[in-house]
């Protein structure tokens, strides 16, 4: 365990010990579930990616009114490093966006079935996703490695994650777990993503014969 998680958790259980135990557990829940994140993640390899498909069409008008967070331009394509260091940012930064933005959906916010935008406060599972992907781009990560992805839950819900593209396989920040976890390990049908060469054109992660495939060159999945 490095030091300073070291350090953490002993200040934190003196906290507890010494009174006020819901209280400090409450606050400092989400940051020792980071800490205890140090360990780098055995990983499954990368999603099978399969023929070019048509980009949702909330994600095209959200790059109309944010074309600073969608760069058409082709670019080579890149994984992130997986180190105890990118594990611990990419941790972070999926439990401080899951904490603060509190889920809402947009017919409750914005009348409509499908708005993308970057949160303030409220947001749905693509709100979330795409302020994840903005957070990590400051942070000097590569845009070609942060995609965003539909999937369908194993309820049948339509939903929008954030993959991030390693050298230890593809991890996924979904706002419905608590941590960072391998695509693999998730019970959902992969549907589409974003190239990781173009990130305005989209790609399946079914075979074209796939039903569900299918329904993503329109984007037909339904909440």
């Amino acid at each position: 365990m490095d030091s300073w998680v070291a350090r953490f958790v002993r200040s934190t259980v003196w906290r507890l010990r010494s009174g006020g135990r819901t209280a400090h557990f409450a606050a400092l829940a989400p940051f020792l579930l980071v800490a205890c994140q140090t360990a780098v993640p055995a990983g499954s390899g990368p999603m099978a990616v399969y023929g070019e498909v048509f980009a949702p069409s909330a994600y095209v008008s959200y790059c109309k009114r944010n074309a600073d967070q969608c760069i058409a331009m082709p670019r080579q394509a890149k994984e992130v490093q997986l180190t105890v260091a990118s594990h611990r940012d990419l941790a972070r930064v999926h439990a401080d966006v899951n904490r603060s933005v509190r889920y809402l959906s947009d017919r409750a916010q914005y009348a409509q079935d499908d708005y993308w935008t970057l949160p303030k406060g409220n947001g749905d599972c693509e709100d979330i996703a795409l302020e994840k992907r903005r957070r990590l781009i400051a942070l000097g990560y590569p845009r070609q490695a942060l995609l965003l992805t539909v999937a369908r839950t194993a309820r049948g819900t339509g939903h929008m994650v954030l993959v991030v593209v390693t050298d230890r396989g593809d991890f996924v920040l979904d706002n419905l777990s608590e941590t960072v976890v391998s695509w693999s390990a998730l019970r959902y049908e992969w549907v589409s993503q974003q190239s990781r060469s173009r990130e305005t054109q989209w790609v399946a992660l079914q075979a074209d014969d796939s039903p569900v495939a299918a329904a993503a060159r329109t984007y037909a999945i339904r909440r």
